[in-house]
């Protein structure tokens, strides 16, 4: 694996945990923000012919152009390849797909037994981890960034998919106990990460017919 050819002597690494998130300048000028849950292993000085790094979790990169050293970023089952380019990457252990949004530039994705995939401006890709499929699709990247500005973003978006990124934003445990309820629930809104997790939950009450919450300290149950 990629982390095979990592030794402390010549790599960094920085992690987030639930709720933080966190901004790497990189030695080549590349800034890399860091959402939660996430981590960035890298060189403290890049040498030879590529500039390349390692991403669990979810990162915005703004890459440095270097048209003689390509910047290569690897995740869990493929690798990105750029010269200088903004890009939103999220490959959460724990998510059955991988997502790739591209704000700037052009990317090369390489994934192992398939031809490379070419993504530009406003395209990106769905990686399904469990067939080990490959999508390329049009997007919206600046609203897949905006995390970055402490922005929870939504399109679209059904209660489970917004139960696990508030779980990594805040750092609590969502409780569903009545999963009919929310069968159908689509979610389009922006929400302000520091209004905290109760501020989002009373946004979904008025948007979610009978939607009704308790916390108990660390664990919010949803009936």
């Amino acid at each position: 694996t990629g982390n095979d050819r990592i030794s402390s002597e010549r790599y960094a690494s920085a992690r987030t945990m639930s709720g933080q998130s966190s901004e790497i300048m990189l030695e080549d000028g590349t800034k890399v923000v860091l959402n939660s849950r996430s981590q960035l292993i890298y060189p403290k000085k890049f040498s030879g012919d590529v500039r390349e790094v390692f991403l669990t979790g979810e990162a915005v990169f703004d890459v440095a152009e270097n048209k003689a050293k390509p910047f290569i970023v690897n995740v869990s089952d493929y690798s990105i390849e750029v010269l200088g380019t903004v890009f939103n990457i999220s490959d959460y252990i724990d998510d059955d797909y991988s997502t790739l949004s591209l704000e700037q530039g052009r990317v090369k994705v390489n994934v192992p037994g398939m031809k490379p995939i070419y993504v530009e401006e406003n395209q990106g890709i769905i990686y399904d981890k469990c067939s080990g499929t490959l999508e390329k699709i049009n997007v919206d990247a600046y609203s897949a960034m905006l995390w970055s500005d402490g922005v929870m973003c939504f399109e679209g978006s059904d209660i489970y998919e917004i139960i696990k990124i508030a779980e990594r934003t805040y750092g609590v445990k969502i409780i569903c106990s009545d999963h009919s309820k929310y069968t159908n629930a689509k979610i389009t809104a922006r929400f302000e990460a520091c209004g905290g997790v109760s501020s989002l939950l009373d946004v979904l009450q008025k948007l979610i017919p009978d939607m009704q919450y308790y916390q108990n300290d660390s664990i919010i149950y949803l009936k």
